[in-house]
Formats: structure tokens, sequence, C-alpha cells
């Protein structure tokens, strides 16, 4: 395809400005440490004192500051040397303060006076048109000590972001910035009991709106209940929400719950919350419940009319995310259908570390929700700690983007870590001794990595859903675990594989309602070690797949394969067989769709014994996935079928070879069912060569020797359908 100069430079235009907005964002909108000079109108510390003190304020170019202090769409500058605090009411009761942007100065401070749980609001009011907010701390909110210990008086204030213009009418979609971002970014210390988003509602109009909140700020989170990192708003229509926090810098949680605790007061569901791990997050000394707590789905009073969509919310962990000592959940106790509406994916790089949890052997409250590996690569991990236990079998709930693939593991050896994942290709690990193929085994390798040494798996179990077993793959029969060694899988003959239990339902598909929903119960197969003596051993670190046992697989076929030619577009077929014995021929067996199966040639077998490989060619101009199946048959006329394999036909594409040619090039035709026209023509559009195409045919021979050298373009015209293909003449 020829691109135009002009395109050129417009797509050069386009990436160099996009190459400059990435930067521009990269030193800007993120890591900000730079406090801006303070403008007219902006408010300053004038000395120590409370927020809601006029003592305490001057405003940069004159004014008379409010008894009250800053007002809401003032930015606000807490200098050197000063403490500021958010004071509670005489009852005591917290109190709610707000401004736009926050700037703290090194030696600066924003505390609590401890009597309540105090909030500043930021990103409210802010100038018409902007569509960022910040908080630049360079000395210390809270008590500012980055050490996990309990709540400090100082740390009892809570940071809210709130993003409304000044002007507009605030029950109007004028008065919402209808995508911004808010940053938390400095040298300082900020030690505080949460960090939420609050929304924008005020009346039943349904405001689309897009919050991003970055951390790019080391947080230490005291708990505020059970609510530490909150996307949510505080009443009303979430239908149109679409909010992402992106943790970009530690955060550590010191004590209570830790959790994406999510509002349960929405009146109509719909909205969508994301919470992005990339860096540490550290909830490891967290006693409460842990997990996402999210906000009801639709049912009596809590519904969306128009789609009846739940609240979503997505927690992908791309880093570390350590939790506590209690129960992990993603279940809301105050609502009874809230179920699924909450999806957590362990990306490349991500862990969830459960080591500090040594107790709980389920994950709790995570009805139908699992740990999905799901990175292009499935590097994602889950991390637990087994004590040792002849009876307590801990789960691994985890699974691919294909389903729920949960590993049990009951540690009878000394207490320790396990790190487990999933994945669901074989790249990498793809050579299986004969006669196991990936046609008999599942779709998912295994990872199991234990770091003591004097561990011992007693028990192991594997789970799996129906699609993720191979094309041949039978759960009814006897069933292998294979190992992978150094450079391939073999059978572990120190493991007994039990029968297969469970009837294969799924997970209820994530982030979905469901009133009643149906337990999910994979698959699953119990591994044992052989009894002694010798006793069998089940390795603490390798890769797992689960195979038919070779003696199930068909009788004597060790191998069958197959790949398609580019240049003479023939499917050649290969497979290898073993001890024939009263075998008289293979017939070859061709499927567009899998199912339907037409025989497109006969092989003879040797019907001897030793190892005979046998190949078969054929040409099929039908384009997309083709279907192959072998029929051994018998002297006595029984039969057996092999494997299905597949393979990726481009019989509807137009190819010409060789390429580069001398005398004669051969044309595949695409599509080989209707008439057209076969033509040359030269780079300037010369017509050189014409012939009609016939029906069903499908190749063409063609002489060139007396074209002169150069770049030609042969082009097949059938109607609507028009392809192209560039050569060269030597």
């Amino acid at each position: 395809m020829k691109i135009s100069t002009n395109k050129v430079k417009s797509m050069r235009s386009k990436l160099a400005a996009t190459i400059l907005l990435l930067f521009f964002l990269s030193t800007s909108s993120f890591s900000q440490t730079t406090i801006p000079t303070p403008a007219t109108g902006d408010y300053e510390s004038a000395a120590t004192g409370n927020w809601a003190s006029a003592s305490s304020w001057t405003i940069v170019g004159g004014g008379t500051v409010p008894a009250t202090g800053p007002v809401a769409g003032k930015n606000v500058f807490i200098k050197a040397g000063h403490i500021i605090t958010l004071t509670s009411t005489a009852t005591p009761s917290a109190v709610t303060y707000s401004c736009a942007n926050l700037y703290i100065t090194a030696t600066g401070s924003l505390i609590s006076d401890g009597l309540a749980n105090n909030a500043l609001v930021l990103g409210k009011a802010i100038a018409a048109g902007t569509t960022t907010a910040s908080l630049i701390n360079n000395g210390r909110i809270g008590s500012g000590t980055s050490s996990l210990v309990p709540v400090a008086n100082d740390d009892k204030l809570e940071i809210q972001v709130f993003t409304t213009y000044s002007t507009g009418n605030p029950t109007t979609t004028a008065n919402f910035p209808a995508t911004s971002v808010f940053t938390i970014s400095g040298t300082g210390n900020t030690k505080i009991l949460g960090l939420a988003a609050t929304g924008a509602f005020f009346s039943s109009t349904d405001f689309a709106k897009t919050l991003t909140i970055n951390i790019e700020q080391p947080l230490v989170l005291t708990g505020n209940g059970g609510r530490t990192l909150t996307l949510c708003r505080l009443s009303g229509n979430s239908v149109n929400e679409n909010y992402i926090m992106n943790i970009n810098k530690p955060v550590a949680v010191c004590a209570g719950s830790g959790s994406f605790n999510m509002n349960t007061s929405t009146t109509v569901a719909g909205g969508t919350y994301t919470y992005n791990i990339n860096d540490e997050l550290d909830f490891s000394l967290s006693t409460g419940t842990c997990g996402v707590i999210p906000l009801p789905q639709p049912s009596a009073g809590i519904t969306n009319t128009a789609t009846g969509k739940p609240n979503i919310i997505t927690v992908n962990i791309a880093n570390t995310w350590k939790i506590g000592s209690a129960a992990f959940s993603t279940f809301n106790g105050g609502t009874a259908t809230n179920y699924s509406n909450a999806a957590i994916n362990i990306l490349d790089g991500g862990l969830l570390d459960g080591t500090k949890n040594t107790t709980f052997v389920s994950f709790g409250n995570m009805t139908n929700t699992y740990f999905n590996i799901s990175g292009p690569n499935r590097t994602g991990k889950l991390k637990r700690t087994l004590a040792n236990s002849a009876i307590n079998d801990y789960v691994f709930p985890i699974g691919t983007p294909a389903g729920y693939s949960p590993v049990i593991i009951r540690n009878t050896g000394i207490i320790g870590d396990f790190t487990v994942g999933v994945v669901d290709n074989f790249t990498g690990f793809s050579t299986f001794t004969p006669p196991i193929t990936t046609a008999y085994t599942l779709k998912n390798r295994f990872t199991v990595v234990a770091a003591n040494a004097g561990s011992e798996i007693g028990l192991m179990k594997f789970g799996w859903q129906a699609n993720d077993e191979g094309t041949s793959f039978d759960r009814t029969k006897d069933l292998s675990l294979q190992k992978y060694g150094t450079s391939s899988w073999d059978a572990d003959a120190n493991v007994n594989t039990s029968t297969v239990s469970g009837t294969g339902t799924p997970a209820t598909t994530q982030n979905q309602n469901a009133t009643t929903p149906v337990a999910a119960d994979p698959y699953l197969v119990t591994l044992n070690p052989v009894p002694g003596p010798p006793a069998g051993v089940i390795a603490l670190t390798a890769n797992y797949t689960i195979s038919q046992s070779p003696s199930t697989l068909p009788l004597n076929l060790l191998s069958f394969t197959g790949k398609l030619n580019d240049f003479s577009n023939e499917v050649e077929l290969k497979w290898t067989t073993t001890s024939e014995v009263n075998t008289k021929n293979f017939e070859v067996l061709e499927s567009t769709d899998g199912k339907s199966f037409n025989m497109v040639g006969t092989v003879s077998a040797k019907n001897t014994s030793g190892i005979h490989n046998y190949g078969f060619n054929t040409k099929s101009n039908k384009s997309g996935v083709l279907y192959f199946q072998l029929k051994q048959i018998d002297l006595d006329g029984k039969f057996q079928l092999s494997n299905v394999i597949d393979i990726k036909n481009k019989g509807g594409l137009l190819s010409v070879y060789p390429n580069p040619a001398q005398k004669y090039i051969v044309v595949n035709i695409p599509q080989a069912n209707g008439v057209g026209n076969l033509s040359i023509y030269s780079q300037d559009g010369k017509l050189f060569y014409n012939k009609a195409i016939e029906e069903n045919e499908s190749s063409s021979n063609v002489n060139i020797e007396s074209l002169n050298a150069g770049v030609y373009f042969l082009i097949i015209n059938k109607g609507k359908e028009v392809s192209y293909q560039k050569f060269v003449k030597q």
C-alpha cells in the first residue's frame, strides 16, 4: 500500500504532538514538587493557628479574611514553619473545610485537632474551564511520620476530592468538568485517615463525569471506619460516573480496615470505578475486613431503569498488594443482591500477598469473584502462608480471563509461603513427551513455588472449566499429572490422580448482577503422592498441567500435526504411529466447522511393528480455519478416530510465486467460486496482460518472459471483490 507524502507528514506531526503531550504530562501533571507563586486572591498562612480563624491568614493583594478562614474556590498556601489545624465543633463533631488547591511549603504543616475526624475537600469551585486540581505537600500533613503506628490526633483528617467549577448552576452539567484530574504529590510526609472522591451530584440529573486521582506521594493511612481509599459518591445517581485512582507511590495502612470501600447510599447505579495499583499497597497491618467493599447492585429502590447496570469496581494489580489478617471480601453485607460486582485483575508483575493471614482457609466473602491473572504474559501471582495441617486445604481462588481455575494445596510439612499462578497457554512450554499433545491436556499451566524446603504438599487440586480443555481432552477417562522438566513435559509417576469431581459450573461473569447467583463449581482433580514405600513426593516448585493418561489415547497414534505451505497453499499433514497390527489404511477427513467432516484422501498403512511416519498434502480454497482428523481403519473394518487439529487456511488470499520471477509465475486465485479477470499492470498503469478467470479456477500459470525487468501489479477483479499483489520481474 502506498501512503501519500501529505499523509506521512500528517502522521509525523500527530506523532510529534503526542510525544510532546506525553512529555508535558510526565513533567507537569505527575510527581509535581514545585509550588507555584501565590496569585492575587490566594490565601497564605500568616502564623500558626486554626484554619477557621481569620488571624491565621492573609489574602495576596489585600482583602479581608472571612472569620471562618479560606473559602471554596481559593488556592491556599501554608508557609514554612506554620502549623494550620482543622478544628472540630464544641460537641465535638467533625467539620468539613474546602479550597481549590493546597500547597504546603517545607516545614509547613496541616493537622487535625484530634477531637473528631475532620475533612478537607479539594478541587471545589475551581476556575471555570480548569480541569485539574492538586495538593503539593513539601511539608507534612498529619503527624508527618511514615511509621506504621496507630493514629495520632494530628492524623484525624481525611482528604476528599470534589471537582466543581466556581460558576454555573450546581444542578446542571455546566458546573462539572466532564473530565478532571486531581494529583497529590510533593516531597513531604502525609499521614491521614483516608483519601476519597466524593462525587458530584445535586439532583436527579445524570452527569457524565470522569475523575482521575493520581497518588504521586507516599501515603500512610490510619483508617476511617472501613474506608481508606474510596472512589464513590455521597448519595444519588452514579450511572455516568467514571472514577479512576492511580496508586503510583507506596501507600500503607496502619491499622483498622484496609479496603477499597464504596458508599451504600446510591439511588441509581451504573458507575465505573477503577483502582490501578502501580506501586506497593500495604494493608498488612489491617485487622479488619480487607478487599473491595462495593456499592449495592440494582435492587428495590436501587436501579438503573435504562440498563439495569450495577456499579462496576475494578482493581488492577500491577505491583504488590499486601492484605491483612482478617478475611478478604468482595461482598457488601448491607445488600443481598450485590454479588459479582467487583473484578480483581492481577497483571504482569503483580502480586496479591496474603501471607499475613495464616488462620483462614478460604478468602471469605468472595462470592463468584476470583483473582483474574490477566496480564498479556499471565505472570501475576497469589501468595499465601500455609500452616501445617493434616486436614486443612488452602484455596488459591485464581483464574484467567477464560474462567475460574483454582488451586488448592494442603501443606503437611513445615509452615511456609506458597506462590501460585495460572497461565492459559503453553508459550515456551510446548514440548510434550509422545503420545501426549496439547490436544489431550488442559490449556492451563499452573505454577507453584514453595519458599520453605521443609514444606510438603500432602494434597493438591487443580480446577478448570470446560473451555479450558484441549480439543480431545476427555475428563471421564484416567488423567495424569504432567510436570515440566528442563525442556519437556512428562507424566509425574510420583502422583496418583483422582476421578474428576465438580459440575464445571463457572463463576458468574464478573461485574454482572445476580440476585441469586449459582455458586461456582469447577471441575477438580485431586492429586496425592503415591503411597510408599518409597512414598512419592509432589514437587514444591514446578509447572504443572493435567493430561489424559497415555494409556487412554487412541491406539498406535503417536502424533498428528499439520501446517500450511504459504507457497503452494497446500495443507501438509504428518502423523506417526507405532506397533501397527491389523491396520488397513488411514482416511484423511476435513471440516470447516470442526463437526461435519468429509474425506479428502486415503493413505495405505504399513501394517508392521516399529515407528512409521506418514504424510499427506491437500489443497483447499476454503478460507478461514480448517479442521482435520484421521480415521484409522483396521482390516476387520473397525476404526478409531484421532484428535482434531485446526489450521488457519489462507485460501482466501491472493498469492504469487515465485517472487521475484524470471519466466513464469503461479497465481493462487482467492475464493475460487466465480468468474473474473486477471490483469498485470506496470507501475505507471500500463496494461501488459489480461485473461478471463473461469468458474472455480483456483490457480493460473502466467508466462512473463516478454516483460521487461521491473515491478508489476497483478490484479484479480471479481466484480465487487478486487485483490492485488506486487511482484518483481527479473
